[in-house]
């Protein structure tokens, strides 16, 4: 039997999606989405219809993010946290700004574990280091922190990144963006379907994945094609066999 208190807590999620995707970006960019598909990020600007809200459980997954941030900022001063900045076309509130900027990221156990190995490359986290160089730049810093959290054991990694080893990066980004958006408003164009971000599995959990795929030429379709898990079977003879199933990306 379902938990009464579990309705409860997914109905009041679910209120709180339809009202952020109400929220007004005056038709700009956001550092969140920097790093990401191109043509999500200029539907996204046009805030062209969600055809695939986010589901109930992965709003729970992002609540207790949300709760570990609130508790991070209720450590600072108010007028540190949730620093607003707005350009032409681009705009967004970082995290933390002091001396430096700070942007935290709460994330399950096994990813933390990943990035505390020494092969490490941060150019895997991408567009966590775009939104935060974004704002960085924006709140005139010289230096920008990405601090991420295991959910799990609230243990604590911090990377340290300087705005002139990315600012070229981030240069690209934004013009790449504005060519784009150029050539949207003019001949109402998008860029092509590829996913660039959380290696490669960004198509499967896209709010518009249904207007993407139906939208795909023939050689687009390949990132909306279900993958298949190979899964360890044990006959009745003990012969241990492999067989597949449905997976779809996972975003954790």
């Amino acid at each position: 039997m379902e938990c009464k208190i579990e309705i409860v807590f997914d109905r009041e999620l679910l209120r709180i999606q339809r009202e952020e995707q109400k929220e007004e970006y005056h038709g700009k960019f956001r550092p969140s989405s920097l790093g990401r598909c191109y043509r999500y990020q200029i539907k996204q600007r046009r805030q062209d219809p969600i055809t695939n809200p986010i589901p109930v459980k992965t709003l729970r997954v992002f609540w207790i993010g949300k709760l570990i941030h609130t508790m991070l900022q209720e450590l600072f001063p108010k007028e540190c946290c949730e620093v607003p900045f707005s350009w032409d076309d681009i705009q967004g509130s970082a995290d933390l700004v002091m001396d430096r900027v700070w942007d935290f990221k709460s994330i399950k156990h096994y990813p933390f574990t990943l990035l505390k190995k020494k092969d490490f490359d941060i150019r895997s986290k991408l567009p966590e280091v775009l939104q935060t160089m974004m704002y960085t730049r924006a709140h005139e810093k010289e230096v920008g922190v990405l601090v991420f959290v295991d959910k799990n054991t609230m243990e604590f990694h911090e990377i340290e990144l300087k705005l002139v080893d990315w600012i070229n990066e981030l240069h690209k980004e934004l013009s790449t963006l504005r060519r784009y958006w150029d050539a949207n408003l003019s001949h109402d164009m998008l860029p092509a379907i590829k996913p660039r971000a959380y290696g490669g599995k960004e198509c499967g959990y896209c709010v518009y994945r249904d207007a993407c795929k139906s939208e795909a030429t023939d050689q687009e379709m390949v990132y909306f094609e279900e993958k298949k898990k190979k899964k360890k079977e044990v006959k009745s003879d003990g012969v241990t066999t492999e067989r597949k199933e449905q997976e779809g990306p996972r975003l954790f």
